[in-house]
């Protein structure tokens, strides 16, 4: 997606919609609703893109206990170079996944994708 191209962002909805509706033709996704990183000390409102199709969601939460910070690495004045240390700085990363109920939209939540992602988060 050119974030800069509105064409390219409705191209990519649309792909997105078509995906996500395909009954098992394509693999299953993984997104972040909330559209970008953060420290990880909250969740943040999630943007309404990942809903726009209205099926059933399955949330799942990723922690990463691990002593020194190498996920979480695009807060306020990070360089490049601190981003390199943090990441090569520790052999393995660990991360604890946690899969939750999945939840299936009400015709509400499917005509208002911005609702939908309220409620699910």
């Amino acid at each position: 997606v050119s974030r800069k191209d509105p064409e390219s962002r409705k191209k990519a909805v649309a792909e997105l919609i078509e995906r996500l509706t395909s009954k098992g033709y394509w693999p299953q996704m993984l997104m972040f609703p909330e559209g970008t990183t953060t420290n990880g000390r909250s969740l943040i409102k999630f943007k309404p893109g990942a809903f726009l199709a209205g099926v059933p969601v399955q949330p799942v939460l990723l922690r990463y206990p691990n002593e020194v910070d190498t996920v979480r690495w695009a807060y306020n004045g990070t360089t490049w170079k601190e981003v390199v240390w943090h990441t090569t700085s520790q052999l393995y990363t660990n991360m604890t996944v946690e899969f939750l109920p999945v939840y299936n939209p009400s015709e509400e939540e499917k005509k208002d994708p911005s609702l939908y992602a309220d409620n699910v988060q």
